[in-house]
């Protein structure tokens, strides 16, 4: 694994990994040195993008997007939330976008 990118992929592995993409349709994953970022099928607020950073106390700041390519200002944040604990991460998530990650 790229030492680049264990951030981001330790992330998705958090959020459910492939499970997680299937039940919420996510794609368009970027990874960064400490972040993950994606789109979403358009979903509550307008919400269809979403950005996760690791912090420098080893927790999460989660932030819901609206992105528009074509708009001046192409993204938005329409919630955001800091000092996520990584076992909170699909449930801020689901809160969030009003989106499932798991079938149970």
């Amino acid at each position: 694994m790229d030492t680049k990118l264990q951030v981001a992929q330790m992330i998705l592995e958090q959020l459910g990994g492939h499970k997680f993409k299937v039940m919420t349709g996510a794609k368009n994953f970027v990874g960064g040195p400490d972040s993950l970022s994606f789109t979403l099928p358009k979903c509550k607020d307008g919400i269809n993008g979403f950005m996760i950073v690791l912090t420098p106390d080893d927790l999460y700041r989660v932030e819901a997007l609206r992105c528009n390519r074509r708009a001046a200002e192409p993204r938005k944040v329409v919630e955001s939330m800091d000092g996520v604990y990584n076992d909170m991460l699909q449930g801020v998530f689901e809160r969030m976008t009003g989106l499932r990650t798991k079938l149970f």
